[in-house]
Order: structure tokens, then sequence, then C-alpha cells
């Protein structure tokens, strides 16, 4: 997918993946909250499509490792920075 430049194969299923982990985390109004606030790949300025993919599923791959094994913490730590760092991009493209 990735190789072949197919971004939009990789948007939908990210989406796909943040929606269930919303879902999972049983709490309506955050899902519906950040429902409404989904704006798709969120890449900023600095890097290319291409780069944004690999960051983001490298991210995602870490973070669903770290659900499969349990490891609380590690998946909060990094959780915690792949938001952070939406956040800061989400804020840089309205500002």
């Amino acid at each position: 997918m990735i190789e072949d430049g197919d971004y939009e194969s990789y948007a939908s299923l990210n989406q796909t993946l943040h929606m269930e982990l919303w879902l999972a985390a049983g709490n309506d109004k955050l899902e519906n909250m950040l429902s409404e606030l989904w704006n798709g790949l969120s890449r900023g300025m600095k890097m290319n499509e291409e780069e944004y993919v690999r960051k983001s599923l490298k991210e995602h791959e870490e973070i669903i490792e770290y659900i499969r094994s349990g490891n609380e913490v590690e998946c909060y730590l990094k959780m915690h920075a792949h938001i952070d760092e939406s956040c800061k991009t989400f804020l840089l493209q309205y500002a």
C-alpha cells in the first residue's frame, strides 16, 4: 500500500484504527468529540506525505504491540506522544 503510493487507503485505515481505539475506550462523549474534530492525516508542513505515513504507521504498530503485550505504561507514553504531536500539528494548521 505505502510502497505503491496508496496513501488514500492508508488514510482510511488510519481513521478506522483511531475510531476503534475511541470506541474501545468506552467514553461516548470522547468518541463523539474526537469524531467531530477528525481532520484526516495531520502531517504538518515539515514532511511529505510518504514520510508522514511511514512515521504514523511505525507509531501505530508500536501502540498496537503495547496493547497486545499488556504494557500499559509504554502504551500510555507512546499514545500520549502521538496525541501531543497530532495536537501540535492540528493547531499549526489553523494558526
